[in-house]
């Protein structure tokens, strides 16, 4: 989870890999979009959002048959 600009964000990471954002207002999450890669555990740590600017970003890690590397998106 992440606040940026007194928003509410987080990630499915286990179900869908969706950003999603909550509204204040209606009491309500929307999807903000899919995460390019699947989110996978990563020497004990998945994932973090931390606001940048105006852009929300995203480390995690991910295992593939070339390895282990830390994605950022």
């Amino acid at each position: 989870m992440a606040v940026m600009d007194n928003q509410l964000y987080y990630d499915e990471e286990h179900l869908t890999n969706m950003v999603n954002k909550y509204d204040k207002e209606s009491h309500t999450w929307s999807e903000m979009g899919r995460l390019p890669v699947h989110v996978d555990s990563f020497n004990g740590w998945g994932l973090a959002f931390k606001g940048y600017g105006e852009q929300l970003l995203v480390v995690s890690g991910q295992r593939g048959l070339e390895g282990e590397a830390v994605m950022l998106n």
